[in-house]
C-alpha cells in the first residue's frame, strides 16, 4: 500500500502531502465481498498524480481519515482543522435570536463566507441554525460558553482520530466539554430527514438520553465531508473507573487485548456479562427504562441501528468536590438523577454517566447485504447488523436485563 509524508524529504513510493492539490474518492462494484474504493491524489504537478485502491470499506475509511489529517497545507499554509473550527466559530457568533421556530427553519441552511487578507476564503454551510440554537437553549448552552470553548489557537488543534472503524475525525473543545465529529454522507442524509422529529423528541422528552447534537455543518472545500457538534457524555473530573459501549449483541463484542491494555479501556457487551455487571437504579428503574424505550423507538422510526448505550462508572464512595455531584455535567436531568442512586449496602456507591451514542447509522442496502452474508454463520440475535426494528427490540430487552431496582439487588 502507498504511504504518505508531510515534508520535502518524502521517500519514493510516498505521497508528498505538501504538494497535494485535491483528493477524489470513488468506488466500484461495491458489495459485501467485493468492494473496491479508489483515491485519485492530484498533485500541483499533475504529472505526479496517483490513483490507488482500497479493497474494503474499512481500508477506505482509514485512508480518508489519514489523508484528511495528513494534509495540513490544503491551501497556502493553513490547517484544515483550523478552517473547520473557524467556520463553526463564525456560525456560533451569528446565532439566531430566541424567537419561536417556523416550518421554514427545518429546511433553512446558511453559508458562512469568511474572507481574510492573504488567506483562502472559508465557506461553511450551517444546517438549521435556528433549530440547533433552540436545542442549545433547551440544555442551557450559551453562545458565550461556546465561543469560549471553540476559541482555539491554530497550533493547538489536533484531530483525536476515531476509536472505531468509521475513520471519523474528532475535534475537542478547549475544556473537552464539546466535540466536533465528521460524519458520512449517509449519516448526514439521515439527520436531514429526521431533524424535525429529533427536535420535537427532545422538546417532548427533556430527560432523553440521546447524544445531544447541537450543531450541523458542511465544509464546502471537502467533498461529502459534514460535521456535527455534540456534548461529551463522559466529561467529569471524577474518575471514570469503568467504561462500557453496549449494543445488546454478542458477535465480536469483546474488547481486544490492545484495548484492554489501555489505561482507560472501553469494554463491550461480552465483557459486561463476564464481569457479572448490573446497573442499580432503585426506584428510578421504570422511569429510566421508559426513556430508553422512547429514545430507541425514535431511532427505529428512521431505520437507524448500530447505536450504543455508553456507560461510565465512578466507583468511589464519595465524590470529592466542593459543590458535590451538582458540579458534574450530565447528559440530561434523568442522567443526573440516575447518578444520585446509591448501590446496595454490600457494594460501593457508584455514579453512572449514561447516554445513547452513534445515533445516525441507517439500515441501508449495504447493511442489508452485510446482514445477509453474516446470517449464514451467526444468528440474527447475536449480530450488530440487523434491521432497525429488530435492533430496537433487542436493545430494549438488553437494557431491561442489565438494570436492577433495589428489590432485585437484594435477592
Amino acid at each position: 500500500m502507498l504511504s504518505y509524508g508531510n515534508d520535502e524529504n518524502t521517500k519514493d513510493g510516498e505521497i508528498n502531502m505538501l504538494q497535494v492539490k485535491q483528493i477524489k474518492v470513488g468506488k466500484v462494484d461495491h458489495d459485501e465481498n467485493n468492494a473496491r474504493y479508489y483515491f485519485t491524489i492530484i498533485h500541483r504537478n499533475k504529472s505526479n498524480s496517483i490513483t490507488m485502491a482500497a479493497t474494503t470499506e474499512e481500508d477506505r475509511n482509514i485512508w480518508v481519515n489519514a489523508l484528511s489529517v495528513s494534509m495540513p497545507y490544503e491551501v497556502g499554509s493553513e490547517n484544515i482543522l483550523h478552517r473547520v473550527v473557524l467556520g463553526v466559530y463564525t456560525g456560533i457568533r451569528s446565532e439566531p435570536k430566541d424567537i419561536p421556530l417556523i416550518p421554514l427553519d427545518y429546511k433553512r441552511s446558511v453559508v458562512h463566507h469568511i474572507r481574510r487578507p492573504g488567506r483562502a476564503k472559508i465557506s461553511l454551510e450551517e444546517y438549521y441554525p435556528s433549530v440547533f440554537a433552540d436545542i442549545r437553549r433547551m440544555y442551557g448552552i450559551t453562545q458565550e460558553e461556546l465561543l469560549e470553548e471553540w476559541n482555539i489557537p491554530e497550533e493547538n488543534l489536533v484531530s483525536e482520530g476515531s476509536a472505531g472503524k468509521s475513520g471519523s475525525l474528532f475535534i475537542m473543545s478547549n475544556t473537552r466539554k464539546f466535540m466536533i465529529k465528521s460524519i458520512e454522507k449517509s449519516e448526514k442524509d439521515r439527520l436531514i430527514l429526521m431533524i424535525r422529529s429529533y427536535h420535537d423528541h427532545l422538546q417532548n422528552n427533556p430527560e432523553s438520553l440521546l447524544m445531544k447534537i447541537i450543531g450541523f455543518y458542511r465544509y464546502r472545500s471537502i467533498p461529502n465531508k459534514s460535521f456535527i457538534m455534540f456534548n461529551n457524555l463522559l466529561l467529569t473530573d471524577a474518575s471514570i473507573d469503568e467504561k462500557y459501549d453496549l449494543k445488546g449483541s454478542t458477535k465480536e463484542r469483546e474488547a481486544s487485548n490492545s484495548e484492554k491494555a489501555k489505561d482507560s479501556p472501553v469494554f463491550l457487551d461480552n465483557d459486561f456479562t463476564a464481569f457479572n455487571r448490573k446497573l442499580f437504579l432503585g426506584d428510578l428503574k421504570d422511569r429510566f427504562l421508559q426513556q430508553v424505550y422512547a429514545d430507541a423507538e425514535l431511532l427505529a422510526q428512521f431505520d437507524i441501528m448500530d447505536y450504543s448505550i455508553l456507560v461510565g462508572i465512578h466507583t468511589n464512595e464519595e465524590y470529592d468536590h466542593p459543590e458535590g455531584r451538582e458540579a458534574i455535567s450530565f447528559n440530561s436531568d434523568l442522567a443526573r438523577n440516575v447518578c444520585h442512586i446509591s448501590t446496595p449496602e454490600d457494594a460501593p456507591n457508584e455514579i453512572y454517566f449514561i447516554g445513547i451514542i452513534d445515533n445516525l447509522t441507517h439500515y441501508n442496502t449495504s447493511k442489508k447485504i452485510a446482514h445477509g452474508f453474516k446470517r449464514i454463520k451467526w444468528t440474527k440475535e447475536s449480530l450488530s447488523t440487523v434491521p432497525a426494528r429488530l435492533y430496537c427490540d433487542r436493545f430494549k430487552d438488553f437494557v431491561t436485563e442489565i438494570v436492577q431496582d433495589e428489590e432485585e439487588s437484594t435477592d
